[in-house]
């Protein structure tokens, strides 16, 4: 019975030395770390970054400024073009239509005049 105390006691005490020993790497490696990145020279320089964002800003204001213009030149092309259209001459329903019988009659002709010479090419191919 003794000897199985002892071996229980020497495990304890093999298991507890162990875990003394990786608790403290642990917290020296936790510890340098700390060390190492407040040594270090700081990625977040104030005036640096002050820099950059008043940069930015002022970019971002003048394509803002842009954007403002743009807007207001298409509304503005928008309303002239419909003050253009609003001041043009009126075509009456009956103008329209003689119009479109015009076009009808152009484009029948057109039409009939290049299926004429179309037959009239492939006439004299084939003579």
């Amino acid at each position: 019975m003794k000897s199985a105390n002892k071996n229980k006691t020497k495990m304890y005490l093999a298991i507890g030395l162990i875990m003394l020993i990786l608790i403290s790497a642990w917290i020296l490696n936790l510890k340098n770390t700390f060390n190492k990145s407040s040594g270090a020279k700081s990625d977040f320089d104030q005036p640096a970054l002050d820099e950059k964002w008043n940069k930015m800003t002022n970019e971002l204001s003048k394509i803002m400024g842009n954007i403002k213009k743009l807007q207001e030149n298409f509304g503005q092309a928008a309303t002239s073009s419909a003050a253009r259209l609003q001041g043009a001459a009126e075509i009456n329903p009956e103008q329209l239509n003689k119009l479109l019988e015009k076009l009808k009659i152009e484009i029948s002709t057109t039409t009939s005049l290049t299926d004429l010479q179309l037959l009239n090419n492939t006439t004299t191919d084939e003579k």
